[in-house]
């Protein structure tokens, strides 16, 4: 019962056919915007109060409409004036008019007045032609010009869409230069980088009066990463060695590893082998507190890595776990800075077993003799 009694509550609103507007109450839209009216005359029904009135007033044939002639006062229905026109009584009205009007007292007055309205329609009709020529005459004027000015454009565009053609032309030409000067300096600047990888890596560093050299490692705190160094001489006419740091991993503990590449030089058939210089390795402290990590290489006379060079460069030596890795990627590393770290490299010629590269901590400490152990590497 409740439901029913929700359902008539909440019935659906009407929605007019004529309109689309949406109404609770459908008599009385109809009633107020689409009226059923009918046409006294013809019986036509309209909903539009709008359509309603201009069908009787403009468009219904059975429609009454005054005769219009003075005098004749009915109201006669539209499809019936022409038969009124021939009626005895608008022909009597109609006669009883023409006689008034043809009195020769009337006439007169009539005539005059005509001719005063016709003179100054004359009048305002020669102005109106006087205004009308000048108007004419200064339309005439531009118009001539427009044509010059028609002509010239026209001459002015052919001749710049010839020299669009040819800018085109140009353009295309230049593209293709533009192409080609691009691909140039492309090349070019491969080339320069070419020449600037060739130089750093023929640019060989020499040991100073001291029999010591610095050689830069740049690293970006990679957990994995293989830095060559800049290959250095022992003199002018001495040794060419070169260093590569990579890291190494072992039983899962990460080391900094180094190795050691003994060069085919210029002078190599002149210089005495096998290599037995003692080297001095030192991975440098750049906080000057003089913590450097120090390793002695003693060459071994029967390695491979150390005898004369008959190809391009000899065996890699490599000394293994030189230090934790955790030296260098450790955000506060005393060795690391700038993104760069340092080895030097001592080469103690004269044998003085002393080591140049001393700190504050007991440097024999970090001192490690090369063993049978040591591993070889090869490229």
């Amino acid at each position: 019962m409740a439901a029913i009694m929700l359902w008539k509550t909440f019935v659906e609103p009407f929605v007019c056919p004529y309109c689309g507007a949406k109404s609770d109450k459908k008599e009385d839209h109809l009633q107020e915007l689409h009226a059923d009216l009918e046409c006294a005359d013809c019986h036509e029904h309209f909903f539009a109060i709008n359509s309603f009135e201009e069908h009787r007033q403009e468009l219904c044939i059975h429609r009454s409409i005054p005769c219009g002639l003075p005098d004749c006062m009915n109201s006669i229905k539209w499809y019936e004036m022409k038969a009124h026109y021939l009626t005895d009584q608008h022909q009597h009205i109609l006669l009883i008019i023409i006689l008034k009007y043809m009195s020769p007292r009337s006439q007169r007055s009539q005539i005059q007045n005509h001719c005063e309205f016709m003179k100054q329609e004359y009048h305002d009709l020669r102005n109106s032609i006087d205004v009308t020529f000048s108007v004419y005459e200064i339309l005439l004027n531009n118009m001539a010009h427009l044509q010059v000015e028609k002509q010239e454009i026209k001459t002015n565009f052919e001749r710049n869409f010839s020299k669009i053609d040819e800018l085109k032309k140009c353009n295309n030409e230049n593209e293709e230069a533009v192409k080609k000067l691009s691909e140039t300096q492309n090349n070019m600047q491969i080339q320069v980088e070419d020449i600037k990888r060739m130089r750093e890596e023929s640019r060989i560093l020499t040991l100073d009066d001291d029999s010591t050299t610095t050689l830069p490692f740049n690293y970006s705190n990679t957990p994995s990463f293989s830095i060559q160094s800049l290959k250095f001489k022992t003199s002018q006419y001495g040794y060419t060695l070169g260093f590569r740091a990579c890291s190494t991993i072992e039983l899962q503990q990460k080391y900094l590893s180094l190795f050691l590449t003994l060069y085919n030089g210029d002078y190599s058939n002149l210089l005495p082998y096998p290599f037995l210089y003692t080297i001095y390795i030192a991975l440098w402290d750049q906080s000057n507190q003089q913590k450097h990590i120090v390793y002695v290489l003693k060459p071994n006379p029967n390695s491979t890595a150390f005898i004369r060079p008959t190809t391009e460069k000899n065996d890699e030596f490599g000394i293994m776990k030189f230090c934790p890795l955790e030296y260098l990627t450790d955000s506060k590393s005393i060795y690391v800075k700038d993104q760069v770290f340092f080895i030097r490299v001592f080469v103690d010629f004269l044998n003085t077993g002393q080591n140049p590269f001393q700190s504050k901590d007991n440097i024999e400490d970090n001192v490690e003799l090369m063993s049978e152990t040591t591993t070889m590497m090869t490229d």
